[in-house]
């Protein structure tokens, strides 16, 4: 395992406990909420050109979420840029009767490859430039659409920034957790 996979771990670690900790002092008096979690997937736009998929576990506490996600970026279909990134997130939830809005932001791991895109699926591209693993720092928007106590829908808006190259993207998918 490389260092730099360590301390990313080791950080990713540090900002779980953290947010444990900030939600056990929150919910110090507190009657007890149920915990609320889900798995949700999408497929959208992505800035570096076409497309964008995102997936990501989700847990939520009163007012607190937390956030496991990675998301994928596209620049053509066939061949161009491609930039992965591999987060934990944390930050606030509102919760309203059929639906929630989150804001959150973390630490990720992002990495990719460079190469020019191809003409057809025939033509052979030319060698990629693999980029080195990078830390970003990423954010997110969630929109759930509770439909069913287990079944939601959601809309997904990232932003990873990071010293190679900064994306976003916005993701439409199916939510499977408990919801309410």
């Amino acid at each position: 395992m490389s260092t730099w996979t360590k301390t990313y771990l080791i950080q990713a670690r540090r900002w779980l406990v953290f947010a444990l900790i900030c939600s056990t002092a929150y919910s110090q008096g507190t009657d007890l909420k149920p915990l609320n979690f889900w798995l949700s997937g999408g497929f959208g736009l992505s800035s570096l050109g076409h497309f964008g998929a995102s997936t990501n576990l989700s847990a939520q506490y009163k007012n607190l979420i937390v956030s496991v996600r990675a998301t994928e970026n596209m620049e053509a279909l066939l061949g161009g840029d491609r930039f992965y990134d591999y987060g934990v997130l944390a930050g606030y939830a509102y919760e309203g009767k059929d639906g929630l809005a989150s804001l959150a932001i973390g630490i990720a791991r992002v990495e990719g490859h460079r190469d020019e895109p191809g003409l057809s699926i025939f033509e052979p591209s030319p060698p990629r430039e693999h980029i080195e693993p990078i830390l970003g720092i990423p954010v997110e928007i969630q929109l759930i659409k509770k439909s069913w106590k287990y079944v939601g829908f959601s809309t997904y808006g990232y932003r990873n920034f990071n010293k190679q190259k900064s994306f976003w993207g916005c993701t439409f998918g199916l939510i499977l957790g408990k919801l309410k």
